[in-house]
């Protein structure tokens, strides 16, 4: 294993990531994810998200709900990846997420699993705030 090209691999993974949720692009960002998707964390109880179109409608509402509370833009504090088998891996991220004028709103740590399906690295989980 390349080790170095997949550390890479999973940082231009959340670059775009990040990227695609700032332009509020859902074809980019739902591109990045394999179905189904398992989210939890933040006291909820895991749940598990089908296929592209669940996952599509469930960020568009997040989307919504943050730019109603003054979301403008995310940041990316700080990432880093492990990798843990020669198709699974992790990328942790400290992140903040702001407002037009630049103010913190909130931020957190967030850590999503990743496998390397058809020789390209998907989020297939998330632990988030």
């Amino acid at each position: 294993m390349d080790t170095e090209a997949h550390i890479a691999a999973h940082k231009s993974l959340y670059q775009t990531y990040i990227d695609a949720w700032n332009r509020c692009d859902l074809d980019t960002y739902c591109s990045l994810f394999a179905f189904p998707v398992a989210i939890g964390g933040g006291g909820r109880a895991p749940d598990v998200v089908p296929d592209l179109a669940a996952w599509r409608a469930r960020t568009k509402g997040n989307l919504d709900a943050l730019a109603a509370r003054g979301w403008s833009t995310s940041t990316i504090d700080a990432l880093h990846v492990g990798l843990m088998a020669g198709d699974t891996g992790f990328i942790t991220v400290e992140y903040s997420r702001l407002a037009a004028d630049g103010s913190r709103i909130e931020g957190g740590t967030s850590n999503y699993l990743t496998r390397l399906i058809g020789g390209t690295w998907k989020m297939v989980g998330m632990l988030v705030p």
